[in-house]
Formats: C-alpha cells, sequence, structure tokens
C-alpha cells in the first residue's frame, strides 16, 4: 500500500510511517500496562498523532538502556520520559517490531505479542496496529 505522496508505504516485510516523521514527542502517557507517545497535533486532523506501545526496549546508540513494560515494572518505565521534545526522524515496522528513531539517538522497539495487539500507531493517515504474532492492520 502507498498512500498519496509517499506518506504511507508498506512492503512485503516493512511498514513505514513516514507521517510520523519530524514530529515532536509533546506528552508521554501511563495507564494500565501501556506508555503513549503524544506527538505535534496536527490541525488538520482531529485526534492527536500518537504511538502506543505495551512492552518494548529504549536504545541509544545501539545499547539498550532500558526495558519498557509500564504492566510488570512500572518504576523502570520512567526511562522513556528521556524523549519528551525529542523529534522523530524514521518509523517503520518490520515483522511486527515497531521501531521509532528519535534526533538525540535514541529508538524505541516494541515488539509483537502472540496473546494481545501490542503497539499502535495512529495519525492523518489512518490507524496501524500489530495483531496478536505480529501481522500490522490498519483503518
Amino acid at each position: 500500500m502507498e498512500t498519496e505522496g509517499g506518506a504511507l508505504t508498506e512492503g512485503r516485510e516493512e511498514t513505514r510511517f513516514d507521517f510520523l516523521g519530524g514530529r515532536t514527542v509533546e506528552q508521554i502517557w501511563f495507564w494500565g500496562d501501556s506508555v503513549r507517545l503524544v506527538l505535534a497535533h496536527d490541525p488538520d486532523f482531529e485526534a492527536e498523532t500518537h504511538a502506543d506501545v505495551h512492552i518494548a526496549d529504549l536504545f541509544d546508540r545501539g545499547e539498550v538502556t532500558a526495558r519498557i513494560d509500564v504492566g510488570t515494572a512500572p518504576e523502570e518505565a520512567g526511562a522513556v520520559l528521556r524523549l519528551l521534545r525529542g523529534r522523530l526522524v524514521d518509523a517503520s515496522a518490520r515483522d511486527g517490531v515497531l521501531t521509532l528513531l528519535f534526533d538525540g539517538g535514541e529508538e524505541l522497539r516494541a515488539y509483537p505479542s502472540a496473546e494481545f495487539e501490542s503497539w499502535k500507531v495512529t495519525g492523518n493517515e489512518g490507524s496501524f496496529q500489530c495483531l496478536p504474532g505480529g501481522e500490522v492492520d490498519s483503518w
């Protein structure tokens, strides 16, 4: 699937979320077993642009610095706060793994689950969710 202007491309193994590029993390929410990165609001879209993750690793220049798992280790999930005001430079999913790259060298990787929807990206191009087993669906 490719949308107008190449904002989203979906290949056999990779889904790109180019509409997230250049957006800044304005808010970070924690609740239940999830973390939501709220990105710059798009005035042409009625809801905010955001990414929700359940279990993820936070990398800094290729090194894992934290496991983000609000459901089982909420005290360690605070490490994701370093992404506040960070600018996204790339966003994609390959084999069910969502990868968000930031301008400061940080990388957030959210992994698929066999049991539940593990991440979701919502923006002006629609909503994209990793289903149990790693398949990405959109609407």
